[in-house]
């Protein structure tokens, strides 16, 4: 393939850019610039890596051919049927929900915390409603903290709180709503409305409107162009734009969703076929797990 056309071909399939921007996100820019150059090595690259994997699996066919009674070669087999089912499912995935294998941006609403203008992350899978210590100076509410209560956030993860604001004003709309917080020390997101809030309000979420309703009111949640930053980017805390800076103190992601999970299994076939290790763990993660789409991005 020409590098003209994989940089066509890529940058007309949301699918085949999300995938090649998690496994490999220098070539995804050099095919956003244009540099046919790095993407023609890429594609040697490649191409070099798939005649390995090739060889590598002609090797195994002859020797399930030469003693298909053996304990080696029944595992083989055993594998093969393995590897043929997930590629089936993931075909079948590609085509009827190729979302699926895209980031999905995830729910934000603008509101105001004691009369400062934030953007907080709507999650009815969180148990109850959080805020960073961050957020609560640069709102004016840190001397409001309780640090006689602790406790727990719990979503897909959990997080220690450093204490608790029993009351806070929270402004969703036109409308003004007494809120608590549990106050983390630090997260991947600065303010996260949870279910007792959302439940409390008796809110709908209405993914067909893309809106959240509340108090009789509808508002839209924001686009990804309207939000700062992604959730999962630790760069910039989501939630506001300090004026003046506030300096910020990294602290330890709170896994709040999912994440990509490998088999060993795929790994060592990938690893048996001479690809590096942290190479064959990026493609396994963006593929899903997915052995042949995992040599497809290698």
């Amino acid at each position: 393939m020409e590098p003209e056309t994989y940089i066509a071909y890529i940058r007309s399939d949301p699918v085949a850019s999300n995938l090649l921007q998690q496994s490999r996100p220098d070539i995804y820019q050099a095919v956003q610039i244009g540099d046919t150059d790095v993407v023609d090595l890429y594609l040697m690259e490649v191409y070099n890596h798939k005649m390995k994997v090739y060889h590598k699996l002609q090797q195994r066919q002859r020797m399930i051919d030469a003693n298909p009674n053996s304990v080696e070669a029944q595992t083989a087999i055993m594998a093969n049927i393995h590897r043929i089912a997930i590629k089936e499912n993931f075909e079948k995935a590609m085509e009827e929900i190729p979302e699926s294998f895209v980031s999905v941006h995830m729910l934000y609403i603008p509101v105001e915390i004691n009369g400062r203008p934030v953007q907080v992350f709507v999650d009815s899978g969180a148990q109850i409603t959080v805020i960073s210590r961050t957020l609560c100076d640069h709102c004016g509410i840190g001397h409001l903290i309780d640090k006689s209560v602790k406790g727990r956030a719990v979503g897909v993860g959990t997080a220690e709180s450093v204490g608790r604001i029993h009351a806070v004003p929270l402004k969703i709309g036109t409308k003004l709503y007494t809120t608590s917080f549990m106050v983390l020390e630090g997260g991947p997101v600065d303010c996260l409305l949870g279910l007792d809030m959302l439940r409390r309000h008796r809110c709908v979420i209405d993914l067909d409107q893309n809106v959240i309703r509340i108090g009789g009111e509808s508002l839209p949640f924001l686009t990804e162009q309207q939000t700062k930053t992604s959730m999962l980017d630790e760069k910039t805390p989501l939630g506001y734009t300090p004026d003046p800076p506030v300096a910020q103190k990294k602290s330890a992601p709170i896994n709040l969703i999912p994440q990509l999970t490998y088999s060993e299994q795929n790994l060592q076939s990938l690893l048996d076929m001479g690809v590096d290790r942290d190479r064959a763990i990026q493609a396994l993660t963006a593929a899903n797990d997915n052995l042949d789409a995992a040599i497809d991005l290698i």
